[in-house]
């Protein structure tokens, strides 16, 4: 597995570290009923156990949000990548991927400059007219 990171400038591919710092949030853990122990926390990975299950949706938008999270928040387990487009959206920059999925990966997150809805990241369309 590699760790596709979205940067200012681009993406970066590289290895997976899961050093100090790093909170794994429960697929299951409602953010809405109870908030984590963010302090000292640097990055925060939202667990998408089948792709049918979409909690980590949510869970990434409130943690920057509700909570203010400013860390990288990374997306594992199994998410497919015509999602990964949607979970940038909602907060997510960073992905567990194998490294062959990676370009594939990239390609989705870039597809589509331009948004209609406002979200976590990006300018709604209707905002960019004068």
């Amino acid at each position: 597995m590699k760790l596709l990171k979205l940067t200012e400038d681009g993406s970066v591919l590289e290895e997976l570290n899961e050093g100090p710092g790093l909170l794994r949030l429960d697929n299951g853990h409602d953010l809405m009923v109870s908030a984590p122990d963010l302090d000292g926390i640097e990055i925060v990975r939202v667990e998408f156990p089948e792709f049918k299950h979409g909690q980590a949706f949510t869970q990434a938008r409130l943690l920057r949000e509700r909570y203010g999270f400013k860390g990288e928040i990374r997306a594992g387990g199994k998410l497919f990548r015509d999602q990964a487009w949607h979970a940038r959206r909602c907060g997510i920059d960073a992905f567990e991927v194998e490294e062959d999925a990676a370009e594939g990966f990239l390609k989705s997150l870039l597809a589509y400059p331009y948004h209609y809805q406002p979200a976590v990241t990006g300018v709604a369309a209707w905002r960019l007219r004068a």
